[in-house]
């Protein structure tokens, strides 16, 4: 690679300077990419986001702009570039599996004081006929505008009293290493149509399967609905690789609804967009 001794460098010739594929996974510990970084000030936070189609150092298309769902795997889930909805239930707390390997437990699964709380066990029924949807949407982010757009996961039915129902369910397609001090960070609103919503989001280690919650949220009423809400997680030294190995991560985001009136119909919208990762460089004379 050709690097100036000095002066600044976009994100573009950054990503242009590294000579690989966008399809490549990059190794963010990796020296030449540390090099290639080289010029900024030390303790930099740099945003690897908007870099016309680069990928590496952040998952692809977190702001949807690019593309339209399109169906695969005979109507089953539909694909956005970056991005694959899988149209159907996914129970968590490792009944199901994600990538092979089992769903994260969720360790509140009511709101406080909702009549769920006095069910014994975390129910997830199942349905036949539940209808599992998703679009791409102009609902946005204060401040934020065409061509970002948002992705909208949608699950509608009926099911037992006080029951949880999950899905559909979105996983990034590409995944990127993540190490201690990178921070991950999305926008996101929920809306509970006929029922309340409830909501999971996480990244997962796509060799042990671990996970690292990023948001886990119910409706505390039948109709209730968030405002557009940032949420940025900074990966941890305990999350982060021992041996200096940078693990790759997929990001999961999960919608769902709660039947908090006990009256078995239930329905809700999660909407999610403008995903974005900032490296944390330590770099060396």
């Amino acid at each position: 690679m050709t690097l100036p001794s000095s002066g600044t460098m976009t994100m573009t010739l950054i990503a242009n300077e590294a000579t690989l594929s966008t399809a490549t996974k990059v190794n963010l510990g990796n020296r030449a990419v540390r090099n290639v970084a080289r010029i900024f000030t030390n303790d930099t936070r740099i945003a690897y986001s908007n870099m016309y189609g680069k990928s590496r150092f952040t998952f692809q298309n977190g702001n949807f702009a690019d593309g339209n769902l399109t169906p695969i795997a005979g109507g089953l889930a539909l694909a956005i570039p970056g991005w694959i909805v899988y149209l159907k239930q996914i129970k968590l707390n490792g009944v199901d599996n994600i990538l092979n390997f089992p769903s994260p437990a969720d360790p509140t699964p009511f709101p406080p004081g909702s009549p769920g709380d006095n069910v014994p066990a975390y129910p997830q029924p199942g349905y036949t006929n539940y209808e599992y949807t998703a679009s791409v949407e102009n609902n946005l982010p204060p401040g934020s505008e065409f061509p970002t757009r948002s992705l909208r996961l949608v699950g509608l039915g009926i099911t037992d009293s006080f029951g949880i129902v999950h899905g559909p369910y979105a996983v990034s397609s590409v995944s990127i290493g993540l190490e201690e001090g990178d921070e991950v960070s999305f926008w996101w609103k929920a809306e509970g149509s006929i029922d309340a919503y409830d909501i999971y989001a996480y990244l997962i280690n796509t060799t042990t399967g671990s996970t690292i919650e990023i948001a886990n949220d119910t409706g505390v009423n039948s109709s209730s609905l968030t405002p557009w809400t940032k949420v940025t997680k900074i990966i941890t030294n305990q999350q982060a690789s021992p041996d200096w190995r940078v693990p790759d991560y997929k990001f999961v985001f999960v919608s769902g609804s709660y039947d908090f009136s006990g009256g078995q119909f239930t329905g809700a919208s999660l909407y999610f967009t403008q995903i974005t990762v900032k490296k944390w460089f330590e770099f060396l004379a």
